[in-house]
């Protein structure tokens, strides 16, 4: 219980500087550095002296004397692109380090119990990069784009005064590949894999290493400058040695569309989760856990909608259709 009579205060200066620095070799090759610094004060749930006991097995209480985290950040990129060949790469690489975490203390009693508070410990810090290569297929009048992208990230939280350190390495590879003439017609199709580890120094039987997969598709297809036929496909793969079968997701959605009235009004009707696989279901990784989240989620429905421009010339599908006729 907190006396009415006591009082809290506390109070924050920090210098936050900045510096960014860029070179141009020439149109279209060009390097950025950038070195940043910021801060993040506690929130108010966090410095209340107060017990939240809503949740008896896990009661939360504030920390008043927590301070802000400083983050020191390094970021460069490098990007170049050729107008002639259409050829694009692009990377980056960031860098962070922050000091004075704001990390959770938890105390598990035998019964169970939890009593968590957060606290200012120690030092952390992340590193992320991406390439990203882009170039036409003239042979197959296509485009292909690749990527890849690692991050490595370490944190920590306290289990009865005991320090448990993560570290998080996570590689994502895509592709994919479109046509580059899009009058008649508009097709993407590409996959992106995922594989994280996660590692905890105090309890090693929870380490875990798995794979996510998306296989992706979408169709678009103009009939007489009037009529557009879509579809797409989005399934989901999760890894089955850790959230075990039947998890994998397809999302299929279509629609067609038809313009009207010179061009000024548009009527469509579309089909969402046309195979009723909607499982709202996603998987994240911290530092502490491996969380699972299932969410109610709307099944399959479908939707009319009509669509009227007042301005003469608004509705000439130049949004709709703004991608095609174009090369890449």
């Amino acid at each position: 219980i907190l006396d009415r009579d006591e009082h809290i205060s506390n109070g924050y200066t920090h210098v936050l500087p900045s510096l960014n620095y860029r070179i141009q070799f020439k149109p279209g090759w060009n390097l950025n550095l950038r070195y940043s610094t910021s801060t993040r004060e506690p929130s108010m749930t966090e410095l209340q002296p107060f017990s939240d006991n809503t949740n008896p097995l896990n009661v939360r209480t504030g920390n008043p004397d927590l301070t802000p985290e400083y983050t020191h950040g390094l970021r460069a990129e490098y990007r170049s692109y050729d107008q002639f060949s259409f050829v694009n790469l692009f990377t980056f690489l960031r860098f962070s380090y922050t000091t004075n975490n704001i990390v959770q203390s938890r105390t598990v009693q035998d019964n169970g119990l939890q009593e968590v508070t957060p606290i200012n410990s120690g030092r952390g810090w992340s590193t992320n990069g991406g390439v990203n290569y882009g170039r036409p297929i003239r042979p197959v009048g296509a485009r292909l784009n690749l990527n890849y992208g690692v991050t490595y990230s370490t944190g920590s939280e306290f289990v009865n005064q005991v320090e448990n350190v993560s570290r998080i390495l996570r590689n994502t590879v895509r592709a994919n590949l479109e046509n580059r003439d899009k009058e008649l017609y508009d097709i993407n199709a590409g996959g992106t894999v995922t594989l994280n580890n996660v590692k905890y120094s105090l309890n090693e039987e929870l380490n875990q290493s798995y794979i996510n997969s998306t296989i992706s598709a979408r169709g678009t297809y103009y009939l007489r400058d009037v009529w557009t036929f879509n579809s797409s496909l989005n399934y989901r793969l999760f890894d089955q040695n850790v959230f075990g079968p039947g998890q994998n997701v397809a999302m299929l959605q279509a629609s067609i569309s038809r313009l009207l009235l010179g061009e000024r009004a548009e009527i469509e009707l579309s089909g969402f989760d046309l195979l009723n696989q909607n499982q709202g279901v996603s998987f994240t990784s911290s530092s502490n856990s491996i969380q699972e989240t299932r969410t109610e989620s709307l099944g399959r429905y479908f939707l009319m909608r009509f669509t009227y421009h007042l301005r003469p010339g608004a509705g000439s599908g130049t949004g709709r259709r703004g991608g095609r006729g174009g090369r890449r």
